[in-house]
């Protein structure tokens, strides 16, 4: 009887440090399991005015499908880039992202391409291959 005893704690210990970590880091039991977090339909000021000389308030956005910009056609697209914060770019405006500097190179080179920005802050490996 001990040992069953035993395990019953064990159990009961388990669940209670799960349940606590659902609540401090929260979504691992909901329905966010196994699916990326994708922001979209996202509008956000943000300011870069403390972290480079120059830097100012500018509209983050992310449009219904999560790419990063005011709305990509899908049909359009010629160049998919994905990757983590150095492809997000949070803190540039769009178009003082690399997306929007090689779109424009390349537009200027006589090349009629479309660059989307997919970069997701915090995606490890798997989540980019996600």
């Amino acid at each position: 009887m001990k040992p069953l005893r035993v395990v019953a704690m064990n159990v009961v210990v388990l669940l209670a440090l799960a349940l606590t970590a659902e609540l401090v880091f929260g979504e691992w039991i909901g329905n966010s399991v196994g699916r990326l977090a994708v922001p979209r339909n996202v509008k956000v000021v943000v300011s870069a005015a403390s972290l480079y000389p120059g830097g100012g308030e500018f509209l983050y956005r992310r449009d219904a499908m999560g790419f990063r910009g005011p709305g990509v056609d899908l049909a359009r697209v010629d160049i998919l880039t994905i990757g983590g914060s150095t492809t997000n770019q949070l803190y540039l405006p769009e178009e003082a992202t690399w997306q929007a500097v090689l779109e424009q190179s390349l537009r200027q080179s006589g090349h009629d391409v479309t660059v989307a920005n997919a970069g997701i802050d915090g995606q490890s490996t798997a989540g980019m291959i996600a």
